[in-house]
């Protein structure tokens, strides 16, 4: 028995989802002993594959001539075999139902591709190329994979014939974190509310820095907001913002990792993304498991932490965003230490990444022979 995860490119951006790949590939080898494969284009690693859990398999070429190679190299046993592939438009698609065909099992998972927002951006195109391509394959899945509530039911929508199930990422207690945590909590510090996610319009970034000048909270020396992430596509106009900005507490960190990245977790007390649209937003759960107060907005597809309370509703707009911002300074110290507690809880109790293990095992066949 074995799990082959199919990328079709390693990056900065999908960061989020190789992290919650590789927590449940150790959790499945510790508890089941099943081994996990990360298989992705040599030439499309624009970061070194760093994966605790996961043998690491680089494809020379990702064309459907190379796959009976590759599964002569890697002596697969098809029908022993599950394959989970990672996001649409790309050759793990067509090399997911290339392996249904030959006996393997196909979890297909969009990641928030096929979310609403994400298919109106370039839509002739995307929409072209799913009803001729993407969806035709996709439906031969065993199951099409839903990371959360709202996109359970938009892919069922897309997919009635399938068998949609949701299966929510699974994180790990990170240890890191723990510690920068506790070294922190006796530090005076200025409330520091965090976004940290790629530099993309579709993360809000613009709205959030007109909503963050509209708000009480802009100049107010208690206050600041902190930026961390790479470029994609929004750095100039964030440069060109805070150039133009005097006394602006809001300060751009650039990209975070490891012990850094610990330590800004640590020394923040909110979390904010304003998301037109995500899958699952795994920086959200890291945050909240940090016990950072979550800011987000329905696009996050996080509901049910906004129904419990735990997170403040803080949608794409300026308006909204200064509404939220306005709503911080009233909330007393025992109202953030419950949120801060019930964020650490929810995560904990819906997102652990054993739960998520234990969940794959009871779905597929060839994992439980």
């Amino acid at each position: 028995m074995r799990i082959i995860h199919l990328f079709d490119h390693l990056n900065q951006g999908n960061m989020g989802i190789l992290k919650t790949t590789s927590a449940l590939s150790v959790a499945l080898k510790e508890a089941y002993d099943i081994p996990s494969e990360l298989w992705f284009p040599r030439g499309k690693a624009e970061i070194a594959p760093q994966a605790r859990g996961l043998d690491l398999v680089p494809l020379e070429h990702t064309d459907l001539g190379f796959l009976n190679a590759i599964l002569s190299r890697q002596a697969i046993i098809p029908h022993t075999t599950t394959v989970m592939t990672h996001g649409c438009w790309q050759h793990p698609t067509l090399w997911g139902q290339a392996l249904k065909k030959r006996g393997c099992y196909w979890i297909y998972t969009p990641h928030g591709m096929l979310e609403p927002w994400s298919r109106q951006q370039k839509w002739l195109k995307k929409w072209l190329y799913f009803r001729v391509i993407e969806q035709i394959q996709a439906a031969n899945a065993d199951i099409i994979r839903a990371v959360s509530r709202p996109e359970h039911l938009n892919l069922q929508k897309k997919f009635p014939q399938t068998t949609v199930t949701l299966i929510p990422y699974g994180l790990k207690s990170d240890p890191t974190l723990d510690r920068a945590w506790a070294e922190t909590l006796d530090q005076p510090r200025i409330c520091t509310i965090l976004f940290m996610a790629r530099l993309h319009p579709k993360k809000g970034i613009m709205p959030l820095i007109e909503g963050w000048c509209r708000s009480i909270l802009y100049q107010n020396p208690g206050y600041e907001l902190a930026i961390a992430g790479f470029d994609d596509g929004a750095l100039p106009y964030l440069t060109q913002t805070l150039n133009a900005l005097s006394n602006a507490n809001i300060r751009y960190l650039g990209p975070v990792f490891g012990q850094e990245k610990a330590q800004v977790l640590a020394q923040s007390r909110y979390y904010i993304l304003p998301s037109h649209s995500e899958g699952l937003p795994t920086s959200v759960l890291e945050a909240m498991q940090c016990g950072l107060i979550p800011l987000i907005s329905d696009g996050c597809n996080l509901p049910e932490a906004i129904d419990a309370g735990i997170a403040l509703r803080c949608n794409p707009n300026p308006e909204a965003i200064a509404q939220v911002l306005n709503s911080l300074p009233s909330l007393s110290p025992h109202e953030q230490q419950h949120r801060r507690l019930a964020a650490q809880n929810f995560v904990e109790t819906h997102f652990a990444v054993e739960k998520t293990a234990a969940r794959l095992m009871r779905l597929i066949p060839c994992l439980q022979s």
